[in-house]
C-alpha cells in the first residue's frame, strides 16, 4: 500500500514538472557583425510563454555571476562596466523574446554567449556563437626573379578576423593551387597571411590574389609575372649596392658622432663661435700682437705724444688709463696690487668628491687625485668656492697653475722647465649661483665669470659663444683683480704683468645697485665668490693665494739671495 502512494505523488509531480515547463531556444547557433557595428543575439521562449516575470541573464560559459545583462523583478539590473550602455532587450518579454542587443562590437566581444532563462520550478539555457568581422589591409604584392624562366609571387596582408581565405587565379579565372599559405597573428588576435608560388615569367598574363572572409569583405589586387632585364639588375645590383653603402654611410656618421661626442665630453673641441653676445657679457681681451708689459705699452704711447703735451700724457699715463685699445692697462700692476686681500681660502664644504684640497692648515691648493675616475663622474664643472665673499670695493688675488718639475710636456725658457695642466678655469662667481654649482654651464646668465683653459683648445673666457684668449707664451701664474664699484673683472699674467681679460657687467644676481641695507629686516645684497677648478685631466696641483708675490715661490726667494 505505501508503495503504490508513492507512485501517485511521483506521478503528480511529474505532471505539474511538465505543464509549468519550457524550453529556451536560439533560432541561429552563429552570428558574425562588422567590428564596431551592433548585433542581435536571437533567444526565445517554446512554447511562447511571457517572461516579464522570469529571471533572465545573458553570460559568458565561464561567467555566470558576471553576467552581459541580467533581468530580475521586471527590472534590468546593473551589469559590468565594459557592457553598460551597449546591451540591451529588444523587446517583446511578453512573447517569449529575449534577444540581446550588443552595441559597438569590440573583437574582445566575439566567442559565445549563454542565455539562461529561470522561472520558480524550472531553468534552461541555450547557447549563440557571436563573430566579430575585420576586414585586413590592403594586399602587398611582389615578384623575384628565380632562373630558369620563373618568378617567385608574393601576396601578403594583415589585420583580418578571422582568419581570412586566399585564393590564387590567372588570367582566365582558373584557381591556382599549387601555392604555399602562412599564418601570424598579432597581440590583438588579428591574423596576417601570406603566400607564394612559383609561376612561369609572362609579359602578358597576369596573376591575382584576392583575400577576405566573405564575399562582401574581400581584397584583391593584380600583378604581373614578368621581371625585365633592366629591372633584374636594379633589384639584384644597384639595390643591393645602394643598401650596403648606405648602412656604410650610416655606420661611418655614428662612428663620427660619438668620436665628437668623446672629445665634446674631454674638453678637446668646442661649439665654434657663430653669433656676437649681447652687451656686456663679451669679454674685452688681448690680442697675441698686442702683448707687451704695461710699462713697454704706456712708453710706446708716451713716445708719440706731442712734447707740449708730454706732461699730460705722463700723468695720464700713472692714472687709471686707454680708452681705445682692447687691452686695458689700468689700473697699474702696483695699484692693482695694493688691493690684495687680507686672507683667502678654500671651502671644504663646496669640493666635489673627486676634487681633494691639499695644505690643510691654509686650504690654498687643490687637485684632482684620479683623473681617470674623475672623467666618468656627473658633475660636468668641477670647481671649489673660495670662503671669502665679495659685495664692494676692490680685491686682487692670485693663482699657481703650474709647479716647476720633470716629466715635462712645454718650455719657457731655454733652462726652466714644467709641467703644463691640460684643463683648468678660475674666476668668480654669484652666490645664487653657488646651489647650482658643478652641474649647470659656466655661463654669465648662471651667474659664472671664468677664464678657462682646455688643451687643443686653448684659453678662453666663458662669454656667449666663447671668446678666445691669445697669448704668445703659456704662463704660470694668474692674478685676477674684482673691482665690485666698476662691476668688472681683470685676468693679468703675473709672469709677464700683462693684461689677459676683463669682463664687464660682473654682478650677483637681483642687486639694485641704488639701494644699500640700512635695516636688519632687509636682506643683504649679494656678493661674489672666488673659485678655482684644477680640470680632471690631469692630477697636478694649483694654489690660490692672497698675496699675488707669494705665487713666485722658490724663483723669488733665489732672485732675492742673489741681490
Amino acid at each position: 500500500m505505501a508503495v503504490t502512494w508513492m507512485c501517485l505523488i511521483v506521478l503528480a509531480t511529474c505532471r505539474e514538472t511538465t505543464a509549468d515547463g519550457f524550453a529556451v531556444q536560439t533560432p541561429q547557433k552563429s552570428v558574425s557583425a562588422q567590428h564596431g557595428a551592433s548585433v542581435t543575439l536571437p533567444c526565445g521562449i517554446s512554447p511562447a510563454t511571457s517572461a516579464v516575470d522570469l529571471e533572465l541573464r545573458w553570460h559568458r560559459p565561464d561567467g555566470f555571476n558576471t553576467p552581459v545583462l541580467f533581468y530580475r523583478n521586471k527590472a534590468v539590473q546593473p551589469v559590468e562596466p565594459q557592457y553598460r550602455g551597449r546591451v540591451s532587450l529588444i523587446g517583446h518579454l511578453e512573447k517569449g523574446n529575449v534577444s540581446l542587443r550588443l552595441e559597438n562590437l569590440t573583437l574582445a566581444d566575439r566567442g559565445e554567449y549563454v542565455c539562461y532563462i529561470k522561472s520558480p520550478v524550472w531553468y534552461d539555457t541555450a547557447t549563440v556563437n557571436l563573430t566579430v568581422r575585420v576586414m585586413g589591409s590592403a594586399l602587398d604584392l611582389s615578384i623575384a626573379e628565380t632562373g630558369e624562366g620563373q618568378v617567385n609571387v608574393t601576396c601578403a596582408s594583415g589585420g583580418w578576423c578571422p582568419e581570412p581565405e586566399l585564393t590564387w587565379t590567372d588570367g582566365e579565372g582558373r584557381v591556382l593551387s599549387a601555392h604555399l599559405r602562412e599564418l601570424s597573428a598579432d597581440d590583438a588576435g588579428l591574423v596576417g597571411v601570406s603566400s607564394w608560388l612559383l609561376y612561369s615569367s609572362s609579359e602578358s598574363e597576369w596573376l591575382s590574389c584576392s583575400v577576405g572572409v566573405s564575399d562582401q569583405e574581400r581584397r584583391e589586387g593584380r600583378i604581373l609575372p614578368y621581371i625585365s632585364r633592366g629591372q633584374t639588375t636594379d633589384r639584384t645590383g644597384q639595390s643591393g649596392g645602394w643598401i650596403a653603402a648606405f648602412v656604410i654611410t650610416l655606420l661611418l656618421l655614428l662612428t663620427l658622432l660619438i668620436g665628437m661626442f668623446i672629445l665634446y665630453r674631454k674638453g678637446l673641441i668646442q661649439y665654434p663661435v657663430t653669433s656676437t653676445p649681447p652687451d656686456g657679457e663679451r669679454p674685452t681681451c688681448a690680442g697675441a700682437e698686442e702683448s707687451l708689459p704695461l710699462k713697454d705699452k704706456m712708453e710706446g704711447k708716451l713716445k708719440t705724444a706731442d712734447k707740449e703735451t708730454n706732461t699730460a700724457v705722463t700723468e695720464w699715463a700713472e692714472k687709471d688709463t686707454n680708452t681705445n685699445d682692447s687691452i686695458l692697462l689700468t689700473p697699474e700692476w702696483d695699484l692693482l696690487k695694493s688691493h690684495t686681500v687680507k686672507n683667502i681660502s678654500l671651502d671644504n664644504s663646496t669640493v666635489p668628491p673627486f676634487l681633494e684640497v691639499r695644505d690643510l692648515k691654509r686650504n690654498t691648493e687643490v687637485t684632482c687625485p684620479d683623473p681617470l675616475k674623475a672623467q666618468g663622474h656627473g658633475n660636468k664643472f668641477p670647481h671649489v668656492l673660495c670662503k671669502e665673499k665679495f659685495r664692494s670695493g676692490k680685491h686682487c688675488w692670485g693663482v699657481k697653475i703650474w709647479e716647476e718639475g720633470k716629466n715635462i710636456e712645454a718650455k719657457i725658457d731655454s733652462d726652466k722647465i714644467i709641467q703644463q695642466k691640460q684643463s683648468w678655469y678660475v674666476g668668480v662667481c654669484s652666490d645664487t649661483a653657488e646651489a647650482r654649482t658643478h652641474r649647470v654651464p659656466l655661463t654669465q646668465k648662471n651667474g659664472f665669470w671664468v677664464l678657462q683653459y682646455e688643451k687643443g683648445t686653448g684659453l678662453f673666457a666663458n662669454s656667449d659663444p666663447p671668446t678666445p684668449v691669445q697669448v704668445a707664451t703659456m704662463f704660470r701664474r694668474l692674478g685676477m683683480f674684482l673691482d665690485c664699484d666698476k662691476h668688472t673683472l681683470s685676468f693679468y699674467n703675473v709672469d709677464t704683468k700683462l693684461h689677459l681679460c676683463t669682463f664687464e657687467n660682473v654682478r650677483a644676481a637681483n642687486v639694485n645697485p641704488k639701494s644699500q641695507c640700512t635695516s636688519k629686516n632687509e636682506r643683504p645684497p649679494n656678493s661674489l665668490i672666488p673659485l678655482i677648478s684644477p680640470g680632471v685631466r690631469d692630477s697636478l696641483v694649483m694654489k690660490i693665494r692672497a698675496d699675488v708675490d707669494k705665487l713666485k715661490g722658490k724663483e723669488n726667494k733665489a732672485k732675492s739671495k742673489a741681490k
